[in-house]
């Protein structure tokens, strides 16, 4: 066989086959990435827009004591807290994903009493997974000034 036949050797085609599987592997790597960028972000912005819309929930409220906070004495000033749960119908979880945690915190400014009439900061936290299987926990939190 004379090299004027034509074709290509081994070792050519043998190039050709590392240089396409190098290249299919990048792209698969990026694909994989990519989509898992995408869903991360549409979790956290889940869970930050039910960490919003806690917080409008519970801006007016007029005493947190009396929609369910427990008041806690706190360096500077009195903490209030509530864990929120699909149980009592007070959590904002979109369809098919689950959070973790949902909590919504309230400070008072020093020397207020606990009866949460006066609160200065609405905290609210939303705790969650990207994955159901992910042994990471995410969290969102919004914060706004209040009264």
């Amino acid at each position: 066989m004379s090299r004027s036949d034509g074709g290509f050797t081994i070792v050519e085609v043998l190039v050709a086959v590392v240089v396409a599987v190098i290249f299919i592997g990048s792209a698969a790597q990026a694909y994989i990435y990519l989509s898992r960028s995408l869903e991360w972000q549409k979790v956290h912005a889940a869970a930050s827009s039910a960490a919003n819309m806690n917080l409008t929930r519970y801006r007016y409220i007029k005493t947190l004591e009396s929609v369910g906070f427990q008041c806690a004495n706190h360096h500077t000033g009195n903490r209030f807290r509530r864990i929120l749960t699909a149980a009592n119908d007070t959590a904002i979880a979109p369809p098919g994903r689950s959070f973790v945690e949902q909590k919504i915190e309230a400070y008072t400014t020093p020397g207020r009493s606990c009866d949460g009439s006066n609160f200065v900061v609405l905290e609210s936290t939303v705790r969650y997974k990207v994955h159901e299987s992910s042994p990471n926990i995410e969290e969102a939190k919004q914060v706004i000034y209040a009264r």
